[in-house]
């Protein structure tokens, strides 16, 4: 009775949703070669835009944390444990728990206070879309950052 109990509960654990491992929604783009999409407040960042690119695991993060790689200054990344998946017409949505905060203060800088922040990961066919909104005291930003894989 009492290894009954034990392999149950176990079985309970392993069938709960969780994403200790990247989604497979993520893991079918990854580690192929793309093409990088890159916007700032809707205008075309057109350094990074049209560059190659690939999906891969964060080497700074964890088993969940994916990044995009490809010739940006930043490392768009994104840790996808306990993010909120939801799926709207065909695209997949996780919405991640992270609060832009980091030593000595926020993306908005050192100084500048953070008053709202958000990071969503989204899965389209081919295409997947970091994106990142903030708005500090002063100003409200939208970075958008991708890689289209062929």
């Amino acid at each position: 009775m009492g290894k009954f109990i034990i392999l149950s509960f176990v079985s309970l654990l392993t069938s709960l949703p969780s994403f200790s491992a990247v989604p497979q929604e993520i893991s079918k783009l990854m580690n192929k070669l793309g093409v990088f999409i890159s916007y700032v407040n809707g205008n075309v960042y057109k350094e990074d835009d049209g560059t190659p690119c690939q999906v891969i695991m964060n080497p700074y993060g964890g088993e969940s944390s994916i990044a995009i790689e490809s010739r940006a200054y930043d490392l768009p990344v994104a840790h996808l444990d306990g993010a909120k998946k939801s799926v709207e017409d065909n695209t997949v949505y996780f919405k991640t728990n992270e609060t832009g905060k980091r030593p000595g203060g926020s993306v908005c800088g050192d100084v500048t206070p953070l008053t709202s922040y958000s990071k969503t990961v989204e899965v389209s066919g081919n295409k997947l879309i970091i994106r990142e909104k903030m708005r500090c005291l002063l100003s409200k930003t939208e970075i958008i950052q991708g890689c289209l894989v062929k």
